[in-house]
């Protein structure tokens, strides 16, 4: 037995190995134009050790991916358990989540350059793995809305409606900000602008008066 967890661990830490190497290969020179055998000298491994550890090239980046969401959405669980109060648990999300994008640019820069190539048979291999990690998420944000409405402190509008718009929103940002790459603006600094436009929205009128433009709109 104890032989045993000594083998996984060193498996473990060894394919850890194997997906650091990767991914600093893929931020330099992008899916298509890394190799295996690129990533296994990195690694400094052989090639055919890498094969042991991953079918090919595919199955690596996908690996990479779906461990990084699941560190993501793992590290936004735990900063946001130190938190008491659904709109302190908001703020603490936001910013947790911005942040860890903020400290994983580069890794993000691959997925958003790179994605738009991508064979629509692996788009849907990734979305088919991480789908049931986002959609843990988006039930963990309708938990802490579901509890500020109930705490009278946010508005009676269904928790996942509103987990999906924040997360929306919050993606958007990201998604910008990773476009514009630049070290000088800081993704973070944005948190409050989220949690502002999402609590408050962008209207400076009373939201009766918006409600009777959209009524009238949608009879047009």
């Amino acid at each position: 037995m104890v032989l045993s967890s000594r083998k996984e661990r060193e498996f473990r830490a060894r394919r850890a190995e194997i997906l650091k190497a990767a991914e600093r290969l893929f931020a330099t020179k992008g899916f298509y134009g890394t190799t295996m055998a690129e990533i296994a000298e990195a690694a400094e491994f052989g090639t055919g050790t890498l094969y042991k550890f991953f079918e090919d090239k595919r199955s690596l980046y996908i690996a990479m991916l779906e461990e990084k969401a699941e560190e993501m959405f793992s590290f936004v669980r735990s900063e946001v358990s130190h938190e008491q109060g659904s709109i302190n648990k908001l703020c603490r999300l936001i910013n947790a989540h911005l942040s860890f994008f903020e400290e994983n640019r580069e890794f993000f820069k691959i997925y958003i350059r790179d994605r738009y190539h991508f064979e629509w048979n692996m788009k849907d291999e990734f979305g088919e793995k991480v789908h049931h990690k986002y959609v843990s998420y988006i039930s963990f944000v309708a938990e802490i809305i579901q509890e500020g409405i109930q705490n009278k402190e946010l508005k009676e509008i269904d928790p996942f409606e509103l987990a999906h718009a924040l997360t929306g929103m919050i993606n958007s940002f990201i998604f910008q900000w990773v476009l514009k790459d630049t070290e000088k603006d800081s993704l973070t600094a944005k948190s409050r602008t989220i949690l502002s436009l999402f609590l408050n929205g962008a209207a400076s009128r009373p939201q009766e008066e918006y409600q009777k433009i959209c009524q009238r709109s949608s009879n047009l």
